[in-house]
Protein backbone atom coordinates (compact mmCIF):
# COMPACT_ATOMS: atom_id res chain seq x y z
CA UNK A 1 0.00 0.00 0.00
CA UNK A 2 1.46 3.50 -0.79
CA UNK A 3 0.49 6.61 0.25
CA UNK A 4 -0.26 9.11 -1.90
CA UNK A 5 -1.91 12.23 -0.54
CA UNK A 6 -2.26 15.76 -1.87
CA UNK A 7 -3.29 19.47 0.18
CA UNK A 8 -5.02 21.79 -2.14
CA UNK A 9 -6.23 25.01 -1.45
CA UNK A 10 -9.46 26.63 -2.67
CA UNK A 11 -10.28 30.27 -2.92
CA UNK A 12 -14.06 31.23 -2.44
CA UNK A 13 -15.91 34.27 -3.10
CA UNK A 14 -15.24 35.98 0.50
CA UNK A 15 -11.31 36.09 0.37
CA UNK A 16 -10.60 33.44 3.14
CA UNK A 17 -8.98 29.87 1.96
CA UNK A 18 -10.28 26.77 1.94
CA UNK A 19 -8.23 23.51 2.03
CA UNK A 20 -8.61 20.17 0.47
CA UNK A 21 -7.43 17.46 1.36
CA UNK A 22 -6.92 14.75 -1.78
CA UNK A 23 -6.36 10.81 -0.87
CA UNK A 24 -5.58 8.34 -3.95
CA UNK A 25 -5.46 5.66 -1.65
CA UNK A 26 -8.02 3.19 -2.93
CA UNK A 27 -9.24 1.74 0.42
CA UNK A 28 -9.17 4.38 2.39
CA UNK A 29 -12.69 5.80 2.11
CA UNK A 30 -14.13 2.72 2.77
CA UNK A 31 -12.17 2.05 6.32
CA UNK A 32 -12.71 6.01 7.27
CA UNK A 33 -16.36 4.82 7.18
CA UNK A 34 -16.07 1.74 9.17
CA UNK A 35 -13.70 2.66 11.34
CA UNK A 36 -15.28 3.15 15.04
CA UNK A 37 -13.17 6.30 16.04
CA UNK A 38 -15.90 9.23 17.42
CA UNK A 39 -14.91 12.10 14.95
CA UNK A 40 -15.53 14.42 17.70
CA UNK A 41 -13.24 12.90 20.76
CA UNK A 42 -10.32 15.57 19.43
CA UNK A 43 -9.91 19.32 19.49
CA UNK A 44 -9.01 21.21 16.34
CA UNK A 45 -6.09 22.28 18.08
CA UNK A 46 -4.65 18.66 19.49
CA UNK A 47 -5.34 17.33 15.32
CA UNK A 48 -3.52 20.36 14.04
CA UNK A 49 -0.35 19.33 16.62
CA UNK A 50 -0.44 15.65 16.02
CA UNK A 51 -0.86 16.26 12.13
CA UNK A 52 2.38 18.62 12.18
CA UNK A 53 4.10 15.94 13.74
CA UNK A 54 2.71 13.25 11.63
CA UNK A 55 3.52 15.09 8.68
CA UNK A 56 6.83 15.99 9.57
CA UNK A 57 7.52 11.76 9.63
CA UNK A 58 6.03 11.47 6.31
CA UNK A 59 7.99 14.17 4.45
CA UNK A 60 11.42 12.58 6.03
CA UNK A 61 10.24 9.33 4.35
CA UNK A 62 9.15 10.91 1.32
CA UNK A 63 12.80 12.53 0.85
CA UNK A 64 14.47 9.28 1.91
CA UNK A 65 12.68 8.03 -1.16
CA UNK A 66 10.34 5.43 1.10
CA UNK A 67 8.21 3.74 -1.74
CA UNK A 68 5.74 3.76 0.50
CA UNK A 69 5.10 7.72 0.36
CA UNK A 70 4.18 8.88 -2.96
CA UNK A 71 4.14 12.47 -2.23
CA UNK A 72 5.37 15.23 -0.64
CA UNK A 73 3.04 17.31 2.06
CA UNK A 74 3.04 21.09 2.64
CA UNK A 75 1.52 21.28 5.97
CA UNK A 76 1.76 24.78 7.55
CA UNK A 77 1.33 24.48 11.18
CA UNK A 78 0.68 28.49 11.42
CA UNK A 79 -2.45 28.14 9.18
CA UNK A 80 -5.74 27.21 10.80
CA UNK A 81 -7.32 23.80 9.24
CA UNK A 82 -10.48 23.63 9.86
CA UNK A 83 -11.58 20.55 11.71
CA UNK A 84 -13.21 18.23 8.70
CA UNK A 85 -9.67 18.79 7.01
CA UNK A 86 -7.18 18.22 10.32
CA UNK A 87 -9.51 15.10 11.45
CA UNK A 88 -9.42 13.55 7.67
CA UNK A 89 -5.59 13.90 7.44
CA UNK A 90 -5.10 12.33 10.83
CA UNK A 91 -7.18 9.49 10.38
CA UNK A 92 -5.40 8.91 6.45
CA UNK A 93 -2.47 8.85 9.09
CA UNK A 94 -4.01 6.13 10.74
CA UNK A 95 -4.93 4.58 8.07
CA UNK A 96 -1.27 4.64 6.79
CA UNK A 97 0.02 2.99 9.82
CA UNK A 98 -2.27 0.11 9.75
CA UNK A 99 -2.20 -0.72 6.49
CA UNK A 100 1.41 -0.60 6.39
CA UNK A 101 1.98 -2.16 10.17
CA UNK A 102 4.40 0.67 11.03
CA UNK A 103 4.36 3.94 13.24
CA UNK A 104 5.05 7.22 11.54
CA UNK A 105 5.54 8.93 15.15
CA UNK A 106 6.66 7.31 18.20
Amino acid sequence: MTGRVTIHDTIPVEDTVEYELIVFDPGFESWLISNPHSQHMYSNEYLQNINYQYVIAWNYLYSRGDPRVESYLDYDPTIKYNYDFNYKLFMYFKYFEETNRMKLIP
